[in-house]
């Protein structure tokens, strides 16, 4: 399950608490019933806004296009919490100069933040989707190709 909103919390069902680490923002929530569930989570719409800009302004397929094929990527972090807290984000390779490209940008970011964090769990199953990320054109399509194994709703 992945919550999103200015928190991206992913929660792992299933998964042992074992795998939790000191230092990357792992923790345990509780589901509806009381059990304990290992969850970790990045300040996804925080980090987002920061790589977006103040006008975002939704892109196309070739504008993620472009990115990929420029090698352009967004390291973390661009937040005070999270996952990587403490580090300085950067942009490697040409920055995007347009809203459209920021905006592509900081959702790849958010795809592969997401993406680390799932694999970090051991997260395995169906990823179910829910809040501000879900009205992202690309962020449910994208994650879904970096984890073929997994379906995405």
């Amino acid at each position: 399950m992945l919550s999103t909103g200015t928190w991206v919390i992913a929660a792992a069902l299933g998964v042992p608490l074992a795998c939790l680490r000191d230092g990357h923002d792992m923790l345990a929530n509780t589901n509806a019933v009381g059990q304990p569930v290992a969850c970790m989570r990045f300040m996804g719409g925080r980090e987002f806004a920061a790589l977006a800009g103040p006008a975002p302004s939704a892109c196309s397929a070739g504008a993620i296009d472009a990115l990929i094929a420029r090698g352009t990527m967004a390291l973390p972090c661009y937040a005070e919490a999270g996952t990587f807290a403490g580090r300085v984000g950067a942009i490697t390779g040409r920055a995007p100069q347009d809203a459209a490209g920021r905006y592509a940008l900081a959702t790849l970011y958010c795809v592969l933040m997401t993406d680390y964090c799932l694999d970090a769990l051991g997260a395995q199953g169906p990823i179910t989707v829910e809040g501000a990320f879900i009205v992202n054109p690309w962020f449910g399509a994208l994650l879904a190709a970096v984890r073929p194994q997994q379906a995405v709703s």
